[in-house]
């Protein structure tokens, strides 16, 4: 009996450790995959400490169509379905008209910068709620309510009677 077992184990030795190599690799890549879907759990979880970054375009760029008038854009922007795109469309359209008052800031500028630049314009306490309800939209990726969506609007009603005097 030992004499066979020592037989056996001379002559199959390759392929003995050919098995015990196949082994050894396939639990070492077993448990890289298990590393690699613990890792991407983890990534998952913590979703909410991940920030994105987003520049705010120049106000030349902010404009839905070159072309178009401030008052066309309100109009589109009115169409926009999703409330969270309505309200940065809402936002941007802000942008362009504080670009035609002649306000500059930089594309680097964050909103809060951008409404210390504006000083408020053209209503300092709405300006103020609208840039807070704007940085929840953008980093919590959270729809704003109708009454949020309201000052929006309120802001944008202000801002177009404020150009229209400024053209006149």
């Amino acid at each position: 009996m030992t004499a066979f077992l020592l037989y056996c184990l001379i002559t199959f030795r390759l392929d003995i450790l050919d098995f015990f190599r196949n082994l050894w690799y396939s639990l070492v890549s077993g448990m890289r995959r298990l590393m690699q879907i613990r890792i991407q759990e983890e990534t998952e979880i913590r979703k909410e400490y991940t920030d994105k970054s987003e520049l705010l375009e120049p106000a030349e760029k902010i404009r839905f169509s070159g072309r178009t008038s401030w008052s066309r854009q309100y109009r589109n922007y009115l169409k926009i379905k999703n409330p969270a795109e309505q309200f940065r469309a809402g936002y941007a359209l802000w942008l362009t008209a504080l670009h035609e008052w002649q306000i500059a800031f930089q594309s680097s500028d964050t909103p809060n910068r951008i409404l210390e630049k504006s000083q408020g314009a053209p209503n300092p306490e709405l300006t103020k709620a609208v840039t807070s309800i704007y940085y929840r939209v953008r980093y919590q990726e959270a729809d704003p309510t109708p009454e949020e969506s309201a000052l929006l609007r309120e802001l944008l009603v202000q801002t177009k009677r404020c150009m229209k005097t400024v053209k006149k």
